[in-house]
């Protein structure tokens, strides 16, 4: 009888276990917990973003030609159309009007414009605003990696100046990694000479692989992520696994965060990877200084700010857009900071973008630069 009572407190006892434990687990994740405004970089990362994509075998994905439709998430909703060029813009023409010098800019989802309309975002205030002639090139998730691959068909457009937009906190990992958000895309590397080298192909579908990721969280999904820390950490993992997990390639090991840490308080391998992901940056935007400066077209680089750059607790972390600076200076390019114009209040309170209010800050940085030649001084 005795060592049937045993048995039965301990078939009793083991799932009070797992509770208590799963109990300390949630504990321990809510004690490092990532703060809440990164709600949509798990749990709705993209919105309904792809359904404006395709797959593209050189670039990783790119707009889809003609789509339109409705974008929304929780805090914004708004129409958009993407041209036959592939552009969330207007139909331009083949060249620039006379008298009206063309403007292309190019980047990541800040240009593309999440979270505002068509007439909020920078370029278009600055078409307003200027006179000039202003095409967005933006695609979400690029990086001067495919800055550099979309070269010849921006020179198409016959530009006078090159606006790149270089995200701080995502673009010298973009440009490294074989696999980000979810789809694979080309990285890039340094040879044994310095030079660039575009690897990653052929790039894998990844709607055609047996295991594909699901990049709108379902209701549980949802609510496990508002209301337990655990979850979220597990989706997050999960969120970074596509495909099976094998498709990773490029800088295995670097991470963001590398580029906003004190180099004197990084191992000898996080400093690697670290002077290796800027090397690799600054070598892109020099490629396509070089390309543009050919093509007799003069290139700015844009710091664009994410919220990482504006700490819940106030004031501004700096340390990117200073290493992004010292690029610009070693390039001998214009330099456009909006980093100290802007705050947290320009940004959606859960979404990582811009809000109108943003927009119109980094137009009006950009005003200058678009005013007066600037090449060859770093601002």
């Amino acid at each position: 009888m005795r060592g049937g009572r045993a048995w039965a407190f301990r078939i009793a006892a083991a799932p009070l276990s797992a509770s208590l434990a799963l109990v300390a687990c949630e504990v321990v994740c809510r004690l490092i917990d990532t703060p809440r405004q990164h709600i949509y970089s798990v749990a709705e990362p993209t919105g309904d973003q792809y359904a404006f994509y395709q797959f593209d075998p050189v670039l990783g994905w790119s707009n889809t030609p003609n789509a339109h439709g409705t974008f929304r998430r929780g805090e914004f909703s708004f129409p958009l159309r993407i041209n036959a060029h592939g552009m969330r813009d207007r139909d331009p023409s083949p060249a620039p009007s006379p008298g009206r010098p063309r403007v292309a800019v190019l980047g990541d989802s800040f240009v593309w414009g999440i979270g505002v309309a068509d007439e909020e975002r920078f370029t278009d205030l600055l078409r307003e605003s200027t006179g000039r002639d202003v095409l967005n090139f933006g695609v979400s998730g690029y990086a001067p990696v495919q800055y550099w691959l979309l070269l010849d068909r921006i020179l198409a457009f016959r530009p006078h100046m090159v606006i790149v937009g270089v995200c701080l906190n995502n673009d010298f990992g973009d440009n490294v990694l074989r696999e980000r958000y979810g789809y694979c895309k080309p990285y890039a590397r340094l040879d044994g000479d310095g030079r660039i080298v575009i690897d990653g192909y052929p790039l894998p579908n990844v709607k055609e692989m047996p295991e594909q990721v699901s990049f709108v969280a379902s209701p549980l999904e949802r609510f496990l992520y508002d209301h337990s820390a655990l979850a979220r950490r597990c989706l997050a993992r999960a969120a970074r696994a596509p495909g099976g997990g094998d498709v990773q390639a490029g800088l295995i090991g670097f991470e963001d965060e590398l580029i906003y840490r004190d180099p004197s308080t990084l191992s000898a391998e996080e400093r690697r990877l670290r002077d290796t992901a800027n090397a690799v940056n600054q070598a892109l935007l020099a490629e396509i200084r070089d390309r543009l400066r050919a093509a007799g077209v003069e290139l700015i680089l844009l710091a664009v700010p994410t919220k990482r750059e504006y700490p819940p607790a106030g004031g501004r972390d700096r340390r990117a857009a200073d290493v992004l600076r010292e690029t610009a200076r070693a390039l001998q390019v214009a330099f456009v900071d909006p980093v100290d114009a802007m705050s947290r209040s320009d940004f959606w309170e859960f979404d990582g973008h811009w809000n109108p209010a943003g927009h119109r800050k980094v137009a009006a940085a950009l005003r200058h630069a678009l005013g007066a030649s600037t090449r060859g001084a770093a601002r």
